[in-house]
């Protein structure tokens, strides 16, 4: 089974965060509750901690990344499992919040690519 990480709505003022860490790298192996990624809002940081036990499969948000919320920054899935295209889904939520914030460019480092 197949499991998104999102940033999740920690409270009604937090649109967006900034990818401060991640804990594991793609192909690595996950336990339950296991912390997976750190995030920040402009008053705290967070962790946050794997849904299920699997094996991160895809990371679409690079450290330093600023991405909002609801934004799919990485999947848990068994190796073998076919990955859902979450790449447009992704451009569509940055594309809205950038018009949201008046930004001219979205800020996510790395990879986007399937």
């Amino acid at each position: 089974m197949i499991s998104t990480i999102k940033v999740p709505k920690l409270d009604a003022n937090v649109e967006e965060v900034t990818i401060t860490a991640w804990f594991k790298t793609e192909g690595d192996r996950i336990a339950k509750g296991e912390k997976i990624v750190e995030m920040t809002t402009d008053k705290a940081a967070f962790e946050v901690e794997s849904p299920k036990a699997g094996v991160l499969r895809k990371i679409f948000a690079e450290k330093k990344s600023v991405v909002p919320v609801g934004f799919v920054v990485g999947i848990i899935a068994g190796a073998d499992d076919i990955l859902p295209d979450i790449q447009k889904a992704n451009a569509v939520l940055m594309e809205k919040h950038r018009l949201k914030t008046g930004r001219k460019t979205a800020s996510v480092p790395g990879k986007q690519a399937g």
